[in-house]
């Protein structure tokens, strides 16, 4: 600096100017680097995965809602939901993940909402194929192509610490256009 004027040389300004850059960096990646060790155990939702989390309350909840199956016309959809080996839930092993009932079919009309079913229809809970697999860490549903298009009712059943667990979402299940 000048000491006459109280202003700093160019050199010094280049210096100065760097160092908040440098500064301005630093904060940026620590944000970045914390935020991405706070949320390590998430990841983004996939239908064909729906994960299984213990919320806060300890209840359970389902990473997205409903869950969309995609599938082909006359293929098998394979779904598989997990849960973490750290929060200490596991799917029951009869009965991790039930379909109940058919809410909603789509509509005819292309573009339109479904249509809600004045009563749920129930469902053939075997046309769903659910196994509950890996020491009850994953339920794998095998989901028949006898089973229509639609918004169905589940029930996933799971214990922690040999309390029960019980949540009751809904998955919609669409055909692709495709050979």
């Amino acid at each position: 600096m000048t000491a006459a004027h109280g202003a700093a040389d160019p050199e010094e300004k280049k210096v100065r100017k760097n160092v908040l850059r440098t500064s301005i960096a630093a904060i940026g990646v620590a944000v970045l680097v914390g935020g991405c060790a706070h949320y390590h155990h998430r990841r983004a939702p996939d239908a064909a995965f729906p994960q299984v989390v213990l919320a806060a309350n300890g209840s359970l909840v389902v990473n997205q809602e409903p869950v969309v199956i995609l599938r082909k016309p006359g293929q098998t959809a394979v779904v598989t939901w997990q849960v973490s080996e750290q929060s200490g839930v596991r799917f029951n092993a009869g009965n991790g993940i039930e379909f109940t009932a058919l809410l909603k079919v789509p509509s005819k009309v292309k573009g339109q909402p479904p249509i809600k079913l004045e009563q749920p229809r129930s469902v053939d809970s075997n046309l769903f194929g659910c196994t509950t697999q890996k020491d009850g860490l994953e339920v794998v549903c095998k989901i028949s192509p006898e089973v229509p298009p639609g918004l169905y009712s589940y029930t996933v059943n799971a214990t922690r610490e040999g309390k029960p667990l019980v949540l009751d979402p809904t998955g919609w299940i669409e055909e692709t256009q495709g050979p």
